[in-house]
């Protein structure tokens, strides 16, 4: 019994301190010092219960097949699914577009282009 608190314990910490990381590392790369006054601490202020769900919630599913294959201890998994969470804002859609912007600038690839012909094939497909 004291083995699974102290478990669960580290999962919760870890989880908590890779979403305050995530916040920290994003709000400095959205704001790199023009504004020498204001204290990084204030970002971690905003950590709630929501910011925490997502890594223990992927914790849990850690132990169910395929991802028990892999042995990956379970706050490495809550640490690493907040951390990229947080550091994304919590929104996926701006993750995508900017991800999308970046290949688009370097590549020339017009990723949303080609998603959006795979999905118009797939939905009107008459071969069938």
């Amino acid at each position: 019994m004291k083995r699974r608190v102290q478990s669960a314990f580290g999962v919760l910490c870890a989880a908590a301190l890779g979403a305050v990381l995530g916040k920290l590392l994003r709000e400095s790369y959205l704001k790199p010092d023009t504004d020498e006054n204001e204290n990084p601490s204030s970002t971690t202020a905003n950590l709630s219960i929501p910011d925490l769900v997502p890594g223990l919630i992927a914790a849990g599913k850690n132990r169910e097949a395929p991802w028990v294959w892999f042995h990956v201890p379970t706050w490495v998994v809550a640490f690493t699914i907040n951390f990229l969470y947080a550091m994304a804002g919590g929104d996926l859609d701006e993750v995508r577009k900017s991800v999308t912007g970046i290949v688009k600038r370097q590549t020339g690839i017009d990723i949303e282009g080609v998603l959006s012909a795979m999905e118009s094939l797939n939905a009107e497909s008459d071969l069938w």
